[in-house]
């Protein structure tokens, strides 16, 4: 009886402590870090397989063996866990950098910006923990919000400087001569449009340039009258006026020319979607020729170019786009 009663005691003893290993495996699994679902997955089903591989009641012997086996798929998970880890430190850090580049070419230079991503970028070389890369993690967050605040005074800075090189450009018009004023549209002349630029080119931000070569004009002018042509030409500058901002200019070139001067922080390909709903978009308006009223469709062909230095090469673009345009003025 004493044999029996301490051979149910033991294996009383025997599957408790294995309903306390399988418990503590199963913790393991349930508390591993995921950073990858298919490798994780493989992990819980090797764990599996050795709590099943076991039989129930096993001795010390088996025991030990279950948890070399669970040891060693625990390694195995934790070093691919590990070069995961490392791989996203490695493409944060080139993250970093090459926000560190475009921030530096967008704020011309801004050390103070510039100066908190490099210390972002040396935290994240330096991180070997997940508490680590919590740390980066929130001085990314103060960095950005240095770099927004740095975009926003530069912005400020901009519209200031826009706004008095508008004034300087009607000083010159002069209020009595207006002679950088064409007759015609009433907008400033090509010297005004050629200085905007030069003066655009010392403030940072992106900048653009629209060409808007208004179609048939001589057609017109010898069918109508020029003063016909005239009005016509004015009725596309309104057109073109109606999508510009406040800080945008708008110039005549010349003869069926107008050139506008846009600030903007949208991609070239952007503004050019802008401009092509205002001016590929059919209109026409209703002139009084002789009497009778005429309804005459208004076109142009235009182009959308990106400023920068020096300022020459956009004033020859301008006058190429111009040239390549007359075979249009007689269609």
């Amino acid at each position: 009886m004493v044999s029996l009663r301490r051979y149910l005691v033991g294996s009383d003893e025997s599957q408790a402590t294995r309903r306390v290993v399988d418990l503590l495996m199963e913790g393991i699994v349930e508390s591993a870090v995921r950073t990858d679902s298919a490798e994780y997955k493989i992990f819980a089903d090797n764990m599996s397989r050795i709590i099943g591989d076991a039989p129930a009641g096993c001795g010390p012997d088996n025991l030990l063996v279950m948890a070399g086996s669970a040891v060693q798929a625990l390694k195995d998970y934790n070093a691919h866990t590990g070069s995961v880890v490392r791989q996203q430190s490695i493409e944060l850090q080139h993250m970093v950098e090459m926000l560190s580049q475009t921030v530096i070419a967008i704020s011309g230079g801004s050390e103070k910006s510039a100066e908190s991503l490099t210390e972002v970028r040396r935290g994240l070389e330096s991180a070997a923990r997940l508490d680590d890369v919590h740390k980066v993690k929130a001085r990314l967050g103060e960095c950005l919000r240095t770099v927004r605040e740095e975009a926003e005074r530069q912005k400020a800075e901009s519209e200031a400087l826009v706004a008095r090189l508008h004034e300087q450009i009607q000083r010159g018009q002069g209020a009595t001569a207006a002679p950088n004023e064409d007759r015609v549209t009433g907008l400033p002349r090509r010297e005004a449009a050629e200085e905007a630029v030069r003066q655009a080119l010392l403030i940072p931000g992106r900048k653009y340039l629209v060409t808007a070569v208004l179609d048939r004009l001589q057609t017109l002018n010898a069918r109508f009258g020029h003063q016909v042509g005239d009005r016509i030409l004015r009725a596309l500058g309104t057109r073109i006026e109606e999508s510009l901002q406040k800080t945008d200019m708008l110039f005549r070139w010349n003869g069926p020319t107008l050139v506008a001067l846009l600030w903007r922080e949208e991609t070239i390909e952007q503004v050019r979607r802008a401009i092509k709903v205002s001016l590929e978009t059919p209109f026409d308006r209703e002139f009084d020729i002789g009497g009778r009223q005429v309804l005459i469709p208004i076109s142009a062909a235009w182009s959308v170019i990106g400023l920068i230095p020096p300022a020459s090469n956009s004033f020859h673009y301008i006058d190429r786009f111009v040239a390549s345009q007359s075979p249009r003025d007689y269609c």
